[in-house]
């Protein structure tokens, strides 16, 4: 019997692309959409600066999740220190009791983030959709347009952010250099970006609305990644109600200040938000229907997005010879319980 992989960094990236990424995130969906998954809500704690949003200041962020159909568990950290942000996970055979891998997943982080998406893009975004726009030009902006791409025909990018114009710069040549896209524009505003893109994305850490209701028009797709604690907001009530179908992945999302408030104050209704992406890719609820209607994806991150992908993961790198075996004090130690 073999015994628990380890996968350094260096390994996951060996073998996770992106098509990977999505297939693997789009199923995780469609399990849970299915009532095939239990991922309850995260955990964390915090050393310093309670009441900042989570991953701002020092801590550890517990989330598990499992795989009812294969009967697989993962437990996943995220430690935030200062000067170090990192994550691991252990992937488990739950029938047997035993770890089958253990792997540091920052890339995986960032993949799945990305690869989510994507999926909502597939589901809810015109087909046609070709001008994109991104609000954010960070780290994970560089993920949603890369994995944008994949599943819709992007031809031009609309680019806008806060950050200094060197980086934003930075972000256009890299863009524009891998994905070949007709051309990468720096605008000078969020209602710019917004209003010339088929398909936008938010991926922000603010906590203050900047997508207003009045820039939206006909036919939009906008994903919402960055607001994804319960202080953080991207999207105006004003953009929410003009949803035809707004879209979670999980009741996490219902806990944001971007969901939390207008419920709160009545100006969105429960039976306002349409359903989760994984009924609507286990086919439970049609996703677009047609080309008029405005759709949202409100995006907050579910550990069943790692279960699936590091599942993946795990058989791709047995397959190709990846990684290194623990010692065998882990297996004494589970042994031991």
């Amino acid at each position: 019997m073999m015994g628990a992989l380890f996968l350094q960094e260096k390994d996951v990236v060996a073998v996770l692309d992106f098509d990977m990424a999505i297939d693997a995130v789009e199923e995780g969906f469609r399990q849970y959409g299915l009532g095939l998954v239990q991922s309850p809500p995260w955990r964390e704690v915090c050393f310093t600066g309670k009441g900042i949003p989570h991953g701002a200041g020092p801590g550890i962020i517990q989330a598990m999740a499992y795989l009812e159909r294969e009967k697989i568990a993962v437990v996943k950290h995220f430690y935030s220190f200062p000067g170090s942000k990192t994550s691991v996970l252990r992937l488990i055979d739950a029938e047997a009791g035993k770890t089958l891998a253990v792997m540091e997943a920052n890339y995986e982080s960032w993949m799945r983030t990305g690869a989510a998406g994507a999926v909502g893009a597939k589901y809810l975004a015109r087909e046609s959709s070709s001008r994109a726009g991104i609000i954010g030009t960070g780290t994970q902006a560089r993920a949603q347009i890369r994995f944008l791409a994949r599943v819709r025909p992007v031809k031009k990018l609309y680019a806008y952010s806060v950050d200094p114009l060197a980086k934003r710069e930075e972000f256009a040549r890299e863009i524009e250099n891998e994905l070949k896209v007709g051309g990468v524009e720096l605008v000078g505003s969020a209602q710019e970006a917004v209003e010339k893109a088929d398909v936008l994305v938010t991926a922000t850490p603010s906590t203050k609305p900047i997508v207003q209701g009045d820039w939206i028009k006909s036919g939009l797709h906008i994903t919402s990644m960055g607001a994804d604690d319960p202080l953080k907001v991207e999207l105006a009530e004003s953009t929410l109600t003009k949803a035809d179908k707004l879209v979670i992945d999980y009741e996490k999302a219902l806990e944001t200040a971007q969901l939390r408030i207008p419920l709160n104050t009545g100006a969105l209704k429960h039976n306002d938000i349409y359903g989760s992406i994984g009924e609507i890719v286990a086919g439970k609820k049609p996703g677009r229907e047609n080309e008029r209607e405005v759709t949202i994806f409100h995006s907050t991150g579910m550990t069943v997005q790692d279960a699936s992908l590091a599942l993946a993961i795990y058989r791709k790198a047995r397959e190709k010879g990846v990684g290194s075996e623990l010692c065998a004090a882990l297996s004494m130690l589970e042994q031991a319980v």
